[in-house]
């Protein structure tokens, strides 16, 4: 089979391009699948608003669709992602929540199609080193810092908290205001790697993730995830982690998302999981069963077949 990529995925500095480069490289060694630029069997893509696809079987990644109003030209671009899911022959959904989330609010459903979500090379968490800990408990916490991610109701959480010889750290950009509280700015992966191998636990409050790279990969390395219970972060981890019933969604359009969870449901939490410390092993989040599942959806879309 051959395979192009489109741009959209392939030139993604952030996780989601990493994942999209290792899986080409597996679907290359594993399964002979030539990666080209043009003439190929199945062409992947994970926008719609890109140029006309140089292949008649056009397969569309679907992270979601735009459900929050503040969003500049939230419309236009939801009419593009509308148009892929009815138009492409094979749409993978990253999650039950984003196949679930794009029929509420477009009212549009690919009958052939599947759910896959992402994958971590689980195969390089051995040769990881993990950064000193300093402290008998270190939570962390990653993302693009934005009110969606909720970094100040982790914060407000955490301090409310107050355990005994415990340390938060945030990956990404900020200020840190607390002696316990630290912020790393921008870190590559492999740096990253090296608090997730020391942390205890993850905490992960975003509003509506579909399939959050960083809880994929803080799975993958042991870790429990404290998080919210909408979104598809609920979804991923089940019972390797604790889910806080502190949201609701219907899944229509909201106005604004804020940044107020009551920190005394995420100090329950925390002081559960201390009370009961445990580790997790996800093995199906490893990058090659997540490969098996692309190739085998991909291989039916270039043989012509229906999915369902």
């Amino acid at each position: 089979m051959k395979l192009q990529v489109s741009k959209s995925l392939t030139d993604n500095p952030s996780g989601p391009g990493i994942f999209i480069s290792r899986l080409m490289q597996i679907l290359s060694i594993k399964y002979g699948v030539k990666i080209v630029e043009r003439k190929a069997d199945v062409y992947l893509t994970g926008m719609t608003f890109e140029k006309p696809a140089p292949c008649s079987r056009v397969v569309y990644r679907v992270d979601g669709c735009y459900y929050d109003k503040s969003v500049h030209m939230y419309h236009h671009r939801n009419k593009a992602i509308k148009k892929g899911i009815k138009s492409h022959q094979g749409v993978i959904y990253q999650s039950l929540f984003s196949q679930q989330l794009t029929k509420a609010i477009l009212g549009v459903f690919n009958s052939n199609s599947t759910i896959i979500n992402n994958g971590f090379d689980q195969s390089v968490i051995e040769r990881v080193q993990p950064i000193g800990k300093n402290c008998k408990w270190l939570f962390v916490s990653s993302a693009k810092w934005r009110v969606t991610k909720r970094p100040q109701s982790i914060i407000n959480g955490f301090l409310e908290a107050n355990i005994p010889d415990s340390k938060l750290v945030l990956l990404g950009d900020g200020e840190s205001l607390h002696p316990r509280i630290t912020y790393t700015g921008f870190q590559p992966q492999s740096e990253v790697f090296k608090y997730y191998k020391a942390a205890d636990a993850m905490i992960h409050m975003c509003f509506l993730d579909s399939c959050s790279n960083s809880v994929v990969e803080g799975l993958s390395f042991g870790m429990p995830v404290i998080c919210n219970n909408t979104g598809g972060t609920p979804e991923l981890v089940g019972k390797d982690g604790i889910i806080i019933k502190c949201d609701s969604y219907d899944f229509g359009m909201v106005n604004k998302v804020e940044d107020n969870i009551p920190p005394n449901l995420i100090a329950e939490a925390l002081h559960k999981f201390v009370q009961n410390p445990f580790r997790v092993s996800r093995p199906d989040l490893d990058i090659n069963v997540i490969a098996d599942k692309y190739y085998k959806f991909l291989t039916d879309i270039a043989n012509d077949k229906r999915v369902n």
